[in-house]
């Protein structure tokens, strides 16, 4: 975050990665306080991310601002021996951008152009049927939700 000029008042959590850039088993920046199994996330606060090193090219994901989804590709490229007191920007490659360029959309305007439903309840609900089902037959291993017991 540091390296991108960010504020760093955001939630975030990394993620172990492999070549494919999958995201595998998520450290929070939050205990999520869910439970121990193994797929449960982990904590920033109790997780050194070398812990969880398992390839000399091992792969990170860091999701920061889950609101602005800023996903950042991280790939570690050597092993020192040195001893570090604090995490240093060993190489940063391009420009920032803003961290306010990102803009979050929270869905305004989607209802902008009408869906084609009909233009009233008739057409709606009337027993022609758009999606070519003709009869139940063709909704083939649907259950009807009245049937189930929930």
């Amino acid at each position: 975050i540091e390296a991108f000029y960010f504020n760093g008042d955001q939630l975030a959590s990394f993620y172990v990665s492999n070549n494919s850039w999958d995201k595998g088993r998520e450290i929070s920046l939050i205990d999520m306080g869910i439970n121990d199994s193994p797929d449960s996330p982990l904590a920033m606060s109790e997780t050194k991310l070398k812990d969880l090193v398992v390839s000399e090219d091992q792969k990170f994901i860091l999701v920061y601002d889950f609101l602005k989804m800023w996903c950042f590709l991280i790939e570690l490229i050597d092993i020192k021996a040195d001893t570090i007191d604090a995490p240093r920007i060993e190489l940063s490659i391009g420009i920032s951008p803003k961290e306010e360029s990102r803009k979050v959309d929270l869905g305004d305007g989607i209802m902008d152009e009408p869906i084609g439903l009909g233009s009233d309840l008739d057409d709606i609900f009337s027993d022609s049927d758009p999606y070519g089902f003709e009869d139940e037959d063709d909704f083939g291993g649907f259950e009807n939700i009245d049937d189930l017991d929930i």
